[in-house]
């Protein structure tokens, strides 16, 4: 159980519900996606800056993502410290194409 503890206090760790969003509420219906990783957490937000062709982005702890609504695509931007937790956000937003939910 001590993995837990660890865990618990682990910032890119988050075990609360999170239910996705129905395809009608869905700003992108079926995105494609792509991963860029970076070398460390630092150069994450750098990164989603200088991607160009998006509407909008939105960063969540230690990740961000760049949204195209009209192009139907996102780019997910993380360390290569990452978690299920991160990636998901990520995913949310991207399907939501706005900065929410945090």
């Amino acid at each position: 159980m001590g993995g837990v503890a660890v865990h618990a206090s682990d910032g890119l760790l988050d075990f609360s519900v999170v239910r996705p969003p129905a395809v009608q509420e869905r700003a992108i219906k079926e995105p494609v996606l792509t991963w860029s990783v970076q070398p460390d957490a630092a150069s994450v937000e750098s990164h989603c800056k200088s991607l160009n062709g998006f509407d909008g982005g939105s960063l969540w702890r230690e990740g961000c993502v760049v949204w195209s609504v009209e192009g139907s695509r996102c780019t997910m931007v993380t360390s290569n410290r990452t978690s299920h937790t991160l990636m998901g956000r990520l995913l949310l937003k991207c399907l939501l194409a706005k900065a929410e939910p945090s």
